[in-house]
């Protein structure tokens, strides 16, 4: 519409203003002209001198500004503006037609009708009135391109099945093809689906460079209303079986505010989790949290459903597939005590049967004495806690308890830190009159690791479990434990699997029939007997996160200065340190939940607890040899970059290895693929292969550093036909719109084509001649004067002058 009013006042388009330059080709002098204008209006201020008696001041100017105004236009006329255009001359040059052949075309928004067949419609067929237009005027070129780009014999070739819209190589291809001929611009037909943004940016600069119009057609609707998208899924890339894992999803949904749906977690069909959300809003994302285990070990491919909602278009961006690595080892886990209590015998009985998870305790029982319990060899901490970081480093996890800082060596403490920060170990200290501040940790290396500030510690390290000697301060709180939001969520607290059952804090079984499958009921938050500590912490550290809280329900014993209030305590907290994690769990005698006549005897809560809790703790820790791929899902013909990160004994980088790739591919043939150091980053190897059959690729990669061989845990890629083309379905105008208007060019949609061929003649490539073209006489002069005459005719009348 706008554009239609434009060339009615203006004569010509809006593009043959923005082409154009305007320039005066009258014969009178502009000095003149001014001198005439300024003598026109000084006499229209003295004719109106006479009638100021029946006028205001406001009333005459008005009456002069409108007189002088358009002695202005008519000035503007005698100067005869000229719009300067550069045209093409007619089939001397050449115009390329490049059409979008991805899956994306296939949806039929354009009245129900796929945007590929209009697309062919419009532009490939030799009944179509625009084509025609444009083959007036030029020798036309057709291309197609999703993946791949090439030259379009026939418009039956267009079927709308390439998995990818690559704009940036297409116009890089096009660009190259034509270089030999007078190329006048690009007609870009696509909806703007996937793309790599990259290889994007440089074809536009090739573009601009060269100064070649991009006139982008987009096809399709900006939005598809109602719609629903699976837009993320983020689960880790590894888990031991029998853990519970959450899938992070992001739904992306468009006009179904309001709506509650489902979302479904399948493995070969099967639902193995589902999680109700209501979307808010008319149009946004709403992210949902699938917690689920899986036991078998080994690749398990998932995928992430939503049913189809009713009206929608799209039905392939409803569901989005992973994959994540099963493993069955077993997790080793230093466990330090300071003095013998229950925490530690019950400790290791929760997770007894748990096949994955060792524990192996370090119990100090005097000076210099200690018990081994659950070690692999006799002289495993033989001399007590480890003295080096290779050996410290061979587990995976490390829990503190109550043992004062004052039992380590400065390095032992460095040593510590560094088990999280490089090695990437998960580090717990549990609560207890000799652990946190208490135990003299304050303004050690160790503080900074911990997820909360260390208070000044409280009197005495009596254990208030233990036997009171009477010759020390006691002071403690009895304190119920309550999930956070947070808390709630999380793999390590999830006592039931149902989100909503967690959430409820009632006492729950874990399901109808559990007697017959062997498993025992659960307790909930609200139901669990209140633990102790005597360790009051302070505030949480920046991106630390609480789990649990403690709600004082007694205090005993006294002290000097602030103690425990009314306040919820940080008890379980967490916070990410360099490559590994920390968190401090504040109470000492989680045993209770297990001998606390409340608690029936076949409750599993405490053991649920320990077991879930460690194998968070270890999950995430890094291997010495570790292989990454930035996409593990690829199309064909789609390169995999491999990263490999090697380190030593002490987890430093190691820049000398020979670095390995055995890939074998879905028949079972290997193939071997050596990856070089990467200059830029110490311990990092990279190399690249190109999957030729679809199926799924297992890598293994083999470093030998010395004496040291190293075998990476497997690295699964899928390659196959990908739905990122269809993840966003609509029409990506903003897309569009920047490519044309950096390359000089017009953005256009289907139902707004008329101007196209026209717009196209105004270029400065190829075989172009100058046109000039008057402006004086235009509509939009005409007018302005009317509007000027008739304004002064109103004014005067009602003034008396007429």
């Amino acid at each position: 519409m706008f554009d239609t009013v434009f060339e009615y006042l203006f004569k010509y388009p809006r593009v043959a203003y923005e082409r154009g330059e305007i320039v005066w080709s009258g014969s009178w002098s502009p000095l003149v002209l001014a001198t005439v204008l300024l003598l026109g209006v000084l006499l229209v201020l003295w004719s109106y001198r006479w009638g100021r008696a029946r006028t205001t001041p406001l009333a005459t100017w008005v009456l002069v500004i409108a007189r002088a105004a358009g002695l202005a236009i008519l000035v503007i006329c005698l100067l005869r503006p000229t719009l300067v255009l550069s045209t093409a001359v007619p089939q001397q040059n050449v115009v390329a037609i490049l059409i979008d052949d991805s899956r994306s075309m296939g949806i039929p928004d354009q009245g129900d009708r796929p945007r590929g067949i209009v697309a062919q419609e419009t532009f490939a067929t030799a009944e179509s009135p625009v084509l025609g237009e444009i083959e007036d005027r030029f020798m036309v070129r057709h291309f197609r391109f999703s993946a791949l780009t090439e030259r379009l014999r026939d418009s039956k070739e267009l079927a709308s099945e390439g998995n990818r819209s690559l704009l940036g190589p297409a116009l890089d291809f096009v660009r190259q093809e034509l270089a030999t001929l007078p190329l006048s611009g690009i007609v870009l037909v696509s909806d703007g689906g996937d793309q790599d943004p990259e290889a994007l940016e440089d074809a536009l600069l090739g573009m601009r460079a060269e100064g070649i119009p991009v006139h982008a057609v987009g096809v399709g609707r900006e939005r598809l209303d109602p719609d629903v998208e699976i837009e993320r899924v983020d689960i880790p890339p590894s888990v031991i079986q029998g853990s519970t894992v959450i899938a992070d999803v992001v739904v992306a949904h468009t006009g179904l505010g309001g709506a509650t749906i489902s979302v479904n977690l399948e493995e070969s069909g099967s639902i193995l989790a589902s999680e109700q959300v209501e979307l808010s809003g008319g149009t946004g994302s709403s992210t949902v949290r699938i917690p689920f285990s899986l036991d078998d070990p080994g690749v398990r491919n998932l995928r992430v459903r939503v049913p189809t909602q009713s009206g929608e278009v799209v039905e392939e961006n409803n569901f989005r597939d992973t994959h994540i690595q099963v493993r069955d080892g077993r997790e080793k886990i230093l466990y330090y005590e300071g003095q013998p209590r229950f925490e530690v015998g019950f400790l290791r009985q929760a997770v007894r049967a748990d096949e994955n998870l060792q524990v192996v305790v370090l119990q100090r029982t005097g000076e210099d004495r200690y018990i081994r319990l659950d070690v692999d060899s006799g002289d495993e901490l033989s001399g007590g806690f480890p003295s080096t970081r290779e050996e410290l480093f061979d587990y995976r996890a490390l829990i503190l308890g109550s043992v004062e800082a004052s039992s380590f060596s400065p390095d032992q403490l460095r040593m510590i830190v560094d088990f999280v920060d490089r090695r990437g170990g998960g580090l717990l200290v549990l609560g207890g009159p000799a652990a946190l501040a208490e135990g003299g940790f304050a303004g050690t290396a160790l503080a900074p690791l911990f997820p909360v500030e260390l208070e000044a510690p409280r009197g005495g390290p009596q254990d208030p479990s233990l036997p009171s000697e009477g010759s020390q301060e006691e002071y403690w709180a009895t304190v119920r434990l309550l999930p956070t939001r947070n808390g709630l969520m999380h793999p390590a607290l999830r006592l039931v699997d149902s989100s909503d059952a967690n959430e409820e804090a009632a006492e729950i079984d874990v399901g109808e029939g559990a007697s017959e499958e062997g498993e025992s009921s659960v307790m909930g938050w609200d139901e669990l007997p209140p633990l102790t500590t005597v360790n009051l912490l302070g505030a949480t550290r920046p991106g630390a996160t609480v789990l649990l809280e403690g709600q004082v329900e007694e205090v005993f014993g006294t002290r000097t200065g602030a103690g425990f209030g009314d306040d919820p305590l940080p008890i379980f907290a967490f916070q990410r340190y360099g490559a590994g994690l920390s968190a401090v769990l504040a109470v000492h005698d989680t045993w209770l939940w297990q001998m606390h006549h409340e608690v029936p005897l076949e409750d599993q809560t405490h053991e649920r607890f320990w077991q879930q809790v460690l194998r968070w703790l270890v999950q995430e820790v890094p291997e010495p040899l570790a292989v990454s791929a930035p996409n593990t899902r690829v199309a064909p013909a789609q390169p995999v970059e491999l990263v490999a990160r090697v380190v030593s004994e002490e987890y430093l980088p190691v820049n000398d290895a020979r670095v390995i790739a055995r890939i074998t591919d879905p028949f079972g043939a290997e193939q071997e693929l050596e990856l070089t150091w990467n200059l830029d980053r110490d311990g990092e190897y990279r190399g690249s292969f190109l999957p030729a059959l679809d199926g799924p690729y297992e890598v293994e990669v083999d470093a030998i550093d010395g004496e040291r061989v190293l075998v990476s845990p497997p690295l699964h890629i899928q390659a196959g036909v990908l739905d990122e083309e269809l993840r966003s379905g609509a029409m990506r105008g903003n897309l569009l719109r920047r490519i044309a208007s950096e390359t000089g060019g017009q953005f256009y949609t289907m139902d707004a084509l008329a101007g196209l061929p026209e717009a196209m003649r105004y270029t400065d490539r190829g075989t172009v001649v100058q046109e000039e073209r008057d402006l004086w006489d235009l509509p939009l002069f005409f007018f302005l004067l009317m509007a000027l005459l008739f304004t002064e005719w109103v004014a005067r009348r009602r003034r008396g002058l007429v």
